[in-house]
């Protein structure tokens, strides 16, 4: 079985799904890492030259590759459930826990990573707000449990999850 994490960036999916994937034994796997390494460019450099349609094209590719396997804790882009597509792959393909936080958290979490390009243009706590308010309901539409990490210990997100996977 695998176990796909989704949520804003910053909400913790690659620091929670290491330990998870620690504790199980299983393979982490972050699909950004997989279009970095099949694409030989940052997540950066693929949004200046390509776009973000082309970096959606890749990271459906990612997508579809990665949850093909099993026995893998898979950490998804913020934005992969915008495509209709790659909800219903992440709700056919493993259990799914959607990871939340406030927009002040997060902002705490991100504001200072360069790898982490600007998708709207505005300032960072007002883009935070928007894209929270436009993917909240694909994320709620895919996940089997919710886990608020700006209120929840690594420890407790962690057992949550188990017990919910039974394990």
């Amino acid at each position: 079985m695998n176990i796909i994490l989704v949520g804003y960036r910053g909400t913790g999916k690659t620091t929670l799904g290491r330990e998870l994937a620690g504790k199980l034994g299983y393979r982490f796997i972050d699909t950004d890492e997989e279009v970095v390494r099949a694409n030989g460019k940052t997540i950066p450099e693929i949004f200046a030259e390509y776009g973000e349609p082309r970096f959606r094209e890749m990271e459906s590719a990612a997508l579809a590759n990665v949850t093909s396997g099993d026995n893998a804790v898979i950490s998804t882009g913020g934005g992969i459930v915008l495509d209709e597509g790659n909800r219903r792959m992440i709700m056919e393909r493993g259990f799914r826990a959607y990871l939340t936080a406030s927009p002040e958290v997060i902002f705490q979490r991100i504001h200072r990573d360069s790898n982490r390009p600007s998708l709207t243009g505005k300032a960072p706590m007002d883009e935070i707000r928007e894209l929270l308010d436009k993917r909240r309901a694909f994320y709620e539409e895919v996940a089997e449990v919710v886990i608020d990490t700006g209120k929840t210990p690594l420890a407790e997100c962690v057992r949550m999850i188990l017990n919910k996977v039974g394990i």
